[in-house]
């Protein structure tokens, strides 16, 4: 079974092989490709791999000026709707052959017969032809969050969740249930491409109590990080496998690739937090949460990566005073580029300053194995850092 992707617009695989629009920097940039047509999309729509120097980013679902993205530029000209073509990528996939997939998508109302065999040549004969594909538009003023029916229904099953287990195993039961109703930490049922089960989902929650998205973590018993994946990619598979059409909403969102982490993990703390009380900033958000149990006096949160610690995520933020804990790195270049951010906040009026106890504290082999505050938390033998 192939294990396609959820976009029709992905980084070439090749790699980095063109010169940067932006810096000039040969051969540091990665283009998108449009996998239903094998073209490159514009040369402005791509990646430099420079972050620290240059940073250039720009996707073809990022909505430009006018309210709109390329993606909604290709999608307003659809007379199929994709929804049909990820059906039946699914259902080859799942090892269906031409003929059976084109007897199933006869079954929809919504397309006609011609339609649906445009669809499975499409399909199964990937090049020949010149049947142009295009999604379905989405409204550019919607902001797109999860369901909450969907949501809801993730926050149970701990006795199978290995990061509620660890929770339990750390703080003890009542705790460990506090901090998951705090975070509104969910249990998935069904690991995206495998038979594993109970996968801890960190919902992303902005400070509205809008679901924006979550992020999949499946983790060992001992709390170690196995496989990593994001809510929508799941539905995505699960409805895939069960040969349901993937409802608009999940489509919709699932499109808006570049936006799956839009605030910080832990943003909507801020609903019953004193207004006072400073705010901690980690990496991940395991690690937030194993915090908040160990150090309460902050309001933990996680940001995910260094492209994510931008003014633009941290503005509900900016009343407060921030502290930032890097993760250990070999050469303190974590460390350095966590300072960097900071610095350039504090200029935009962010009150921000950089711990620099886990760099201290980590031995060598810590620091090439990038660990984090959990990790010297909770380690083999653990460090009291205050």
């Amino acid at each position: 079974m192939s294990n396609k992707k959820d976009y029709r617009y992905q980084f070439e695989k090749k790699g980095s092989q063109h010169n940067c629009p932006e810096c000039g920097e040969k051969k540091e940039y990665t283009r998108y490709v449009d996998t239903y047509t094998g073209e490159l999309l514009p040369e402005e729509y791509g990646r430099c791999n420079q972050e620290d120097k240059c940073g250039y980013f720009i996707s073809p679902y990022h909505k430009d000026s006018s309210g709109t993205s390329y993606s909604d530029r290709v999608w307003a000209k659809s007379q199929i709707p994709s929804r049909f073509f990820a059906k039946a990528y699914g259902l080859k996939d799942e090892g269906y052959n031409y003929d059976d997939t084109l007897h199933l998508l006869k079954k929809y109302d919504e397309l006609s017969f011609s339609q649906a065999v445009d669809v499975v040549d499409y399909v199964y004969k990937i090049g020949k032809g010149s049947l142009k594909v295009y999604e379905e538009p989405s409204s550019p003023s919607t902001q797109l969050t999860i369901p909450e029916e969907v949501y809801r229904q993730t926050l149970k099953s701990y006795f199978r969740n290995n990061f509620a287990l660890l929770l339990n195993h750390l703080f003890g039961d009542e705790k460990k249930m506090e901090l998951i109703e705090r975070f509104q930490v969910g249990t998935l049922d069904e690991w995206p491409k495998s038979d594993e089960r109970g996968g801890t989902i960190f919902w992303i929650i902005d400070e509205h109590e809008n679901v924006r998205g979550g992020q999949l973590k499946l983790f060992s018993r001992d709390g170690h990080t196995k496989e990593n994946s994001w809510i929508h990619t799941s539905l995505i598979h699960q409805y895939t496998k069960r040969l349901k059409l993937i409802p608009n909403w999940l489509y919709e969102y699932a499109h808006e690739n570049d936006n799956k982490w839009p605030v910080p993990f832990g943003l909507h703390q801020l609903a019953t937090e004193p207004h006072d009380k400073p705010v901690a900033i980690v990496e991940a958000c395991k690690t937030a949460v194993i915090c908040t149990g160990y150090l309460p006096e902050y309001i933990w949160m996680a940001v995910g990566g260094l492209s994510f610690l931008n003014a633009e995520r941290l503005t509900p933020l900016k009343h407060r005073d921030i502290t930032l804990f890097p993760d250990a790195s070999k050469g303190g270049s974590t460390f350095r580029k966590w300072s960097q951010k900071a610095e350039e906040l504090n200029k935009l009026g962010f009150r921000v300053t950089v711990d620099n106890r886990v760099e201290k504290q980590a031995t060598y082999d810590q620091k090439v194995q990038g660990c984090d505050l959990a990790d010297l938390l909770i380690g083999p033998k653990p460090i009291k850092l205050w």
